[in-house]
């Protein structure tokens, strides 16, 4: 039994291996009060201005919550999944340098995420019944999505969001785009089925603070996804 942080966590296994300055993780498995997990993770150091990390973390049915507290460093490149709450299964693959404080060179980082969820619930329902209003959704209270599956690269200080498409109330909609770990978004976000006739696409690009919208055709393809 280990406790990580407020990570409970039972039948814990692995093998470590520290050898001439690195750190080598072999398959760490544990059961935890959020769900199971699995890790395999190589930790070099052979100068104090030379670290780097690489890892491949599995994950199956754990809380988004506690999946942000774990890996902080999907919510600075994907701070959208603060938005959505209930349980995901994610398989992450990373390599990224680490300065000497041990703290994480964001920049560095190159990682593959596939992220997937079913029941995934907005948090802030307030904001899915104002959406629910000016799509004339049938239910405005019900902010489930019944399930979402998410391919994502980031290699070059840019996230890439590969296409990929998820039911909400009466409507299919697809998500393609990118954003840089500044914040700086170029979305595609289309309408596949609707109880409009056609489909249409809305465009986001900027950044929080100053971004514009336009209204289009769909610019997705539904096989890619």
């Amino acid at each position: 039994n280990i406790l990580y942080s407020d990570l409970h966590m039972n039948d814990f296994s692995g093998g470590l291996l520290v050898y001439d300055g690195a750190v080598n993780i072999n398959r760490w498995r544990a059961y935890s009060n959020a769900g199971n997990v699995e890790l395999s993770a190589l930790y070099s150091a052979p100068r104090a201005t030379d670290m780097r990390c690489g890892m491949g973390l599995q994950l199956e049915g754990f809380n988004i919550e506690r999946f942000l507290n774990l890996v902080p460093a999907v919510d600075s490149i994907m701070p959208l999944m603060r938005d959505f709450a209930g349980t995901i299964t994610a398989d992450i693959a990373a390599t990224v340098d680490i300065d000497s404080t041990m703290a994480i060179e964001l920049p560095t980082l190159d990682a593959a995420l596939h992220l997937s969820g079913s029941d995934l619930a907005f948090i802030d329902a307030d904001t899915y019944r104002t959406i629910g209003k000016w799509l004339r959704f049938r239910d405005r209270a019900d902010n489930r999505i019944k399930h979402m599956s998410v391919q994502l690269l980031v290699r070059d200080n840019i996230m890439q969001i590969y296409p990929f498409k998820f039911d909400i109330d009466r409507y299919t909609l697809g998500v393609v785009g990118s954003n840089d770990l500044a914040m700086n978004f170029d979305y595609h976000i289309a309408v596949l089925k609707s109880p409009i006739p056609f489909k249409f696409g809305i465009t986001i690009k900027g950044n929080p603070d100053k971004y514009k919208i336009r209204l289009g055709g769909a610019h997705f393809n539904a096989n890619e996804a």
